[in-house]
């Protein structure tokens, strides 16, 4: 069966050199859709370079003592930031309908449970990179929705995972609608004692 054009997710992908390209070398044949990582490559479409500590953006406060980005406005975009600076940043946002795109997160030696928090409505995480190479025993994912609303991930380049890549944190009765897909989920449950699932829901309902 033909797969339609688009829905693998090529034609949406930032250019430059997938990160496995020798991946499924070994198969003798392979279906036709293009695999995110071997096909075709996912992450930041340009490197990271903006510094956090001068974040200067409508609702958005920085504290460079706790390297804690704080999102407390709607309709806010963070792009193209290097959080990996100054030992790594954590974002926890209160706002609604948060979009985060091109930038890098490594925890460093400032490791906290979530890279990022999203406690509003409505979250957009789309062509970044997260590394949790150097997080250490008390982190427990990469990122956490909590709020209701739409969560769309993709194109995203995962790797090195405390336990989860996602946590969908509702509480009861809470609807959300999850899109999640095109990205690069590799080498996970990298904390000792934690257990592996890229992907956790808790009490509320996800389509």
């Amino acid at each position: 069966m033909a797969i339609p054009a688009g829905d693998d997710g090529f034609s949406g992908a930032p250019s430059g050199t997938a990160q496995h390209p020798t991946w499924l070398s070994g198969y003798s044949s392979r279906p036709p859709w293009h695999v995110a990582g071997v096909d075709y490559k996912v992450g930041p479409n340009s490197t990271p370079t903006a510094d956090p500590a001068t974040m200067s953006i409508s609702g958005v406060s920085v504290n460079t003592t706790s390297n804690v980005v704080t999102v407390s406005g709607n309709n806010v975009t963070i792009d193209g930031y290097d959080f990996s600076l100054d030992n790594g940043y954590t974002i926890i946002c209160n706002g609604n309908n948060l979009t985060i795109t091109n930038c890098l997160f490594v925890m460093g030696t400032n490791p906290a449970f979530y890279h990022v928090q999203m406690n509003g409505n409505t979250f957009t995480c789309n062509y970044n990179t997260f590394d949790g190479t150097s997080t250490t025993g008390n982190s427990s994912a990469f990122i956490s929705f909590v709020g209701s609303g739409n969560c769309i991930v993709k194109y995203n380049w995962f790797k090195f995972f405390p336990q989860h890549v996602v946590e969908m944190n509702q509480a009861l009765g809470v609807s959300t609608t999850l899109n999640m897909q095109f990205n690069l989920i590799e080498d996970g449950s990298t904390v000792l004692g934690s257990h592996l699932n890229y992907l956790q829901w808790n009490h509320g309902t996800s389509v």
